[in-house]
């Protein structure tokens, strides 16, 4: 059944990231065991709450202070924050403006309220475009849908809000563990391991 719709994450796919720079930046702020503290958050609910809009901005500092013991202000929790933050190639808007004349374009995306409106200022300040929605039919949003990557009821949720059908659908994802629970809804899945390409997505599209 030919691919009538693709799903593009954000970070790592469309938007260059790089963690390192969050985690070096943290350093600078007084944390002295980024990588115990990030693995310690990730197996609670911080990053989970917070990129599902259970907590706020103030409740996601306030955390971060409270289990590191550092005093930093929020304006230097969010600027470390976003410093995984890197660029947009513009070939890559590019390449969303030729899809979208062929196929239905949805963006799924793991992200919050610090980082989602830095991009948007990126967006704004580069290109002259003030968001990404004029590139694709319909944005999802972890923190605005209150689902997140990798459960499956986040990738229900998508095909049916958009109407769409999982066996007409493809998505792209720089982190191989979110593939698997959209292909158990039936979803056709690419590894982004590497900058995404036309050729890359033509293939997957015609097999």
């Amino acid at each position: 059944m030919a691919i009538k719709n693709i799903i593009f994450d954000l970070g790592g796919v469309i938007l260059n990231l790089d963690y390192s720079r969050t985690q070096k930046a943290f350093e600078k702020l007084g944390i002295n065991s980024v990588n115990s503290f990030f693995s310690q958050a990730k197996q609670s609910s911080l990053f989970d709450d917070f990129e599902t809009d259970k907590s706020s901005p103030d409740d996601f500092r306030d955390a971060i202070r409270e289990n590191t013991g550092i005093t930093a202000t929020d304006a230097e929790i969010d600027a470390a924050w976003n410093a995984m933050l890197l660029d947009l190639p513009p070939y890559r808007l590019e390449l969303l403006k030729q899809y979208r004349k062929t196929h239905n374009l949805f963006l799924l995306s793991n992200t919050n309220r610090i980082h989602y409106p830095e991009v948007d200022r990126y967006l704004g300040e580069t290109f002259g475009t003030p968001s990404l929605e004029p590139y694709f039919d319909k944005l999802y949003l972890s923190y605005e849908i209150g689902l997140r990557k990798p459960n499956t009821d986040i990738y229900e949720y998508v095909l049916a809000d958009a109407d769409i059908k999982a066996e007409e659908s493809i998505f792209l994802d720089d982190s191989i563990h979110n593939l698997p629970p959209a292909e158990q809804v039936g979803i056709k899945t690419i590894f982004i391991d590497r900058p995404i390409n036309k050729e890359m997505i033509d293939a997957k599209l015609r097999s």
